[in-house]
């Protein structure tokens, strides 16, 4: 779903995507709207703030707890105005108390699309027409609401001239500025996809190629008699190249089509009048997947397609909210920030508690179904991530499998208060600041992992930008934007190995993750703190409402505002204050700290800089006892041995996937040293390219680069027991900063103190030879016990 898929402005005028070298991230994704949006210049942007579109058209309440609302697309020609009318409806898996009944609707799924809304739509209240055809007069009440171009050609391409038809809109079926509504509906997205006769996957307005990309899908791709000549010479390079602009477009990238995909009964691709069964679509994508190297040879771009093989159904939902949140779906936008956990919400399998009152959520419900029917039910979600993530290596055999027969439940069970709801702590709820949105989620990983892991995956999205008409609303009421600044300990998107969803395309950015394998769960490569339990308080604020302005002096609301929900009386505020004046007043949760128990390793006292391209400085290897280049005269020789702690820190002693590190990767580093330029430094990238070098050098520099990429290499002072330590640290460390265990984290990390008792966190590191519990106490000194009453630990901000 896209409720708040609104996109941030990015720069126009995007060139066609390309093969080759990838250009600049703002020119990446194909956006599939067909239109153009003025230039951003500082007079585009005054001539948008002085035209800006307001909508007129009001919503009408529902009982948005247990409808929805479904847009009628009044029938109409093709060059006509739209017109369009919204009547409330039951869904189709729930019972409403509502005097309602369901109606069919298909759902759309699609890209909001870029700047202000600006396109008309004539918008009528509900007259109680259902089915049949109606033709509004001009004495029927209506209004208008303002579009982007996306969903306007979107509109346009599905409306009839002969019959209306149903169909679910987020952006023009869920009241926006109604915060509770929004939240009660983004609930309730499983069933409102789940409901929908089809979902409609709608790609834009089309091109000129169109029909010829989707053309060499159906009848070329998915004959098997013919894929095997596809890639035997150049011939085809131009349709592959369509084929990779078409996963260019910008509707790949949302996260929400995990949802909306995942639960739907059935799916159809829509790319302007060209259309495809999604499972016919999938089946194309991972049909070319299996011909990546032919593929990258014709294109000469190895970065076109990963060797993904997508097989399978949905059936259970065996993934941990962390692991989907904080890797699977990464490369998966969420232009509303909260939605990078409210997204995938209906597919983890640990979001549900046992709390005393509340009924199971939708997707919980046992189903009637046949094993058959389910199988037909859920669409092939492997192949959506596939062709979504294709720049990325993931794995997904336990994701999902065939759940074990269950006995059936006597439906009345579900009203039984026993029955799990989701916790609240991660419920969907947009009147949260973005901070208590992540503080929340990763309290709630920390006590159900038992484990401060996540701390080191880079998985959080930036605070929103105000949008033009945000920023005007803000000039006219005289106040100040509010910019909401994030705990160094939340950790950002863009730390992560990839980069943000929108950097996907451009390669490498970052190293890998130390802490753990997603693909199999509570699994971790190291165990640094051995096995001691996490001690993590989250700071919360004084829960008393602060008081950002005289209520005294605040008006008795309009007729408008009395629609709109208002602040419980227990809040100590008066109970006639709007929604949107609470928006303003409602207090924090958390005030930004995190205090954490464990204890000071070693502190950085010689650091190296950042490994930039794969070129890795000089200075890293002499840190690890490799003699300085330059100071060699024509008579040294290099020495026949790689010291263990060089080349052992250089691939963070793991293997791919975790697994011991190889012991001929002794030889291939030391065979890789032998070729480091005058400077002592080495090109990775240099080596990887030359087609006579051995297989094992490659495959030794492939580990090296993913471990070392923009990461920098440190000596520590050596005023601990253990001595002078090497090692790999983030991108932002820097002399004095210090190396911290903590306990319940399995790797070390960098900590930077900023007072007497608070500290930056700067991320994860690899220490040689301390990341299997070495630093611990040894015996017979006493191990601590949590909750580490006599540790002081580290209070984080």
């Amino acid at each position: 779903m896209s409720t708040s898929d609104q996109e941030d402005e990015v720069p126009s005028g995007r060139a066609e995507p390309r093969i080759g070298p990838l250009q600049h991230r703002a020119r990446t994704w194909d956006t599939g709207a067909g239109t153009s949006e003025p230039a951003r210049t500082l007079r585009g942007i005054t001539q948008k703030k002085i035209r800006q579109k307001i909508n007129t058209y009001k919503y009408k309440d529902i009982s948005y707890t247990e409808d929805i609302r479904i847009l009628k697309i009044l029938a109409g020609k093709k060059d006509s105005a739209l017109k369009c009318m919204l009547f409330p409806s039951n869904l189709r898996l729930t019972q409403s108390t509502s005097k309602g009944k369901n109606h069919e609707y298909k759902a759309l799924s699609y890209w909001w699309g870029e700047g202000e809304p600006e396109h008309p739509v004539i918008m009528y209240d509900d007259v109680g027409v259902r089915d049949g055809l109606r033709t509004m007069s001009p004495f029927t009440s209506s209004g208008t609401f303002y579009i982007r171009g996306n969903l306007k050609a979107a509109l346009e391409q599905f409306r009839s001239e002969s019959k209306d038809v149903d169909v679910w809109i987020d952006a023009l079926c869920i009241n926006q500025d109604n915060v509770k509504e929004k939240t009660a509906q983004v609930a309730r997205m499983d069933e409102i996809y789940s409901s929908a006769s089809s979902v409609w996957v709608w790609l834009g307005a089309g091109k000129p190629e169109t029909k010829e990309t989707f053309d060499f899908l159906k009848y070329d791709i998915l004959d098997l008699k013919v894929l095997d000549d596809l890639v035997k010479t150049k011939e085809y390079e131009k349709k592959w190249k369509l084929v990779v602009t078409l996963m260019k477009n910008r509707w790949f990238s949302r996260r929400w089509v995990i949802q909306e995909l995942a639960l739907a009964r059935r799916a159809v691709v829509r790319w302007g009048s060209e259309e495809m069964e999604w499972s016919n679509f999938a089946d194309a994508i991972a049909l070319v997947m299996t011909k990546h190297d032919e593929i990258t040879e014709i294109l000469g771009n190895e970065k076109t397609f990963s060797a993904i093989k997508p097989d399978g159904a949905i059936k259970q939902r065996l993934i941990h909210l962390e692991v989907l949140v904080s890797s699977l779906f990464l490369a998966f936008e969420a232009s509303e920030p909260r939605d990078t956990i409210y997204a995938v919400l209906s597919l983890a399998k640990d979001t549900m508690t046992q709390p005393e009152l509340g009924k199971s959520p939708s997707w919980l419900l046992e189903s009637n179904s046949s094993e058959e029917d389910l199988a037909t039910t859920f669409l092939s979600f492997r192949a959506l991530v596939c062709i979504c993530l294709y720049p990325c290596y993931l794995l997904f055999k336990l994701v999902w499998t065939t759940p074990q027969p269950s006995k059936p439940e006597d439906s009345s069970s579900h009203d039984s208060p026993s029955e799990p709801i989701i916790d609240p702590r991660i419920a969907p709820d947009y009147d949260k600041s973005l901070t208590d949105v992540c503080a929340d989620f990763m309290e709630y990983c920390v006590e159900t992992s038992q484990s401060l892991d996540i701390l080191c995956r880079h998985w959080a999205p930036p605070p929103k930008p105000l949008t033009p008409l945000e920023k005007l609303k803000l000039e006219k009421e005289d106040r100040v934007q509010e910019v909401e600044k994030m705990p160094t300990w939340i950790p950002s998107i863009k730390g992560h190995a990839y980069g943000g969803p929108l950097d996907v395309l451009t390669g490498r950015r970052n190293g890998d993750s130390f802490v753990g394998c997603h693909e199999r769960q509570n699994h971790q490569h190291y165990h640094a703190s051995g096995n001691l339990r996490p001690s993590a308080n989250f700071g919360k604020c004084d829960p008393i409402v602060e008081d950002h302005q005289d209520l005294t002096d605040l008006e008795e609301p309009t007729p408008s505002d009395k629609s709109l929900d208002v602040i419980p009386e227990e809040s100590g505020v008066s109970a006639k204050l709007p929604s949107k004046l609470l928006l303003r007043l409602r207090p924090k949760k958390f005030d930004g700290t995190l205090t954490v128990k464990g204890f000071k390793l070693e502190t950085i006292e010689h650091i190296s800089g950042r490994v930039m391209s794969g070129i890795i400085p000089g200075e890293a290897f002499e840190f690890g006892g490799w003699p300085k280049v330059s100071e060699m005269t024509v008579d040294d020789k290099y020495p026949d041995e790689v010291p263990d702690q060089l080349w052992r820190t250089l691939v963070a002693d793991r293997g791919p996937d975790g697994t011991n590190a190889p012991a001929w990767y002794r030889r291939a580093c030391l065979e890789c040293l032998t070729h480091v330029d005058n400077n002592g430094n080495l090109n990775t990238d240099k080596f990887r390219k030359v087609e006579d070098t051995p297989e094992t050098m490659k495959l030794f520099l492939k580990r090296v680069r993913n471990v070392v990429w923009n990461r920098k290499f440190f000596l520590t002072a050596g005023k601990s027991r253990h001595g002078v330590l090497y090692g790999i640290a983030p991108p932002k460390a820097s002399n004095n900063d210090i190396i911290c265990i903590l306990f319940g984290c399995s790797v070390p990390v960098v900590l930077r103190k900023v007072s007497d008792d608070r500290y930056n966190f700067i991320g994860e590191c690899y220490v040689h030879a301390m990341m299997d519990g070495e630093s611990l106490p040894v015996i017979p000194v006493k191990m601590p016990e949590h909750p580490y009453s006599s540790v002081k630990g580290f209070t984080l901000i």
